[in-house]
């Protein structure tokens, strides 16, 4: 797993009324391998990621085994966000929709569970997630609930977590330049999960269903 020091420098960033020894399990991707797809229908309708695949689970500053690898097997990443309200060059989502991480943790014993499940809360049209090469990155921000078998390995409470999912590098993407509609496959995924959920306003800093396709978009809109 290659954990970026400027993701949790980000997490930790945005989480201001946190301890700095914040405990996080990191779910990750290896680069290149993340596959899967992210859509949008072009009609204010909702983004679906669906198969976007992990391979490895981490605990930081966790109160048992923390930095203590494990695999993620099968390992499938599935969400829908609320309906959007913004395209390009910043595209955002409404609250709402439903998130899960399903597979198998073969060192615990888990076989084809819902290791983590939740929803996406709180919306900004942050303009920081600048479109490059790869054509983007979809973030967002929300609460789930984790299996009770992980978090216990990791010595942490399995609910009223906060994901930032920090990065989902979009690789080949296709964009209908009249409707707007796009299928982007993700090369590299991180989904960092922190606990205690800060207060609400604090949420609205992260941004919900942000994807930056911003001048990949419009690249592509110009040669059609």
């Amino acid at each position: 797993m290659k954990l970026k020091p400027w993701l949790v420098a980000l997490v930790l960033a945005i989480l201001p009324s946190v301890a700095l020894a914040v405990p996080a399990i990191v779910f990750d991707t290896v680069p290149n391998g993340a596959g899967g797809t992210i859509t949008y229908d072009g009609a204010g309708g909702p983004a679906i990621g669906t198969d976007i695949k992990f391979v490895d689970i981490v605990g930081i500053d966790t109160p048992q085994n923390s930095g203590l690898l494990l695999s993620c097997v099968d390992c499938f990443l599935n969400f829908t966000t609320g309906p959007n309200v913004s395209e390009g060059p910043i595209y955002q989502w409404l609250p709402g929709g439903s998130f899960s991480l399903v597979g198998d943790v073969p060192f615990l014993g888990l076989n084809d569970v819902t290791l983590l499940s939740g929803s996406f809360i709180g919306t900004a049209n942050t303009p920081g997630l600048i479109a490059g090469d790869l054509g983007g990155f979809f973030a967002g921000a929300g609460t789930d609930t984790k299996d009770t078998f992980l978090t216990g390995f990791y010595g942490v409470p399995p609910d009223s977590w906060t994901f930032a999912n920090t990065e989902i590098a979009l690789g080949t993407l296709t964009v209908d330049p009249t409707t707007g509609a796009f299928t982007a496959i993700p090369n590299q995924a991180d989904l960092i999960n922190v606990q205690p959920v800060p207060e609400p306003g604090t949420l609205m800093l992260v941004g919900t269903g942000i994807i930056g396709l911003g001048a990949a978009i419009r690249r592509k809109c110009q040669k059609a």
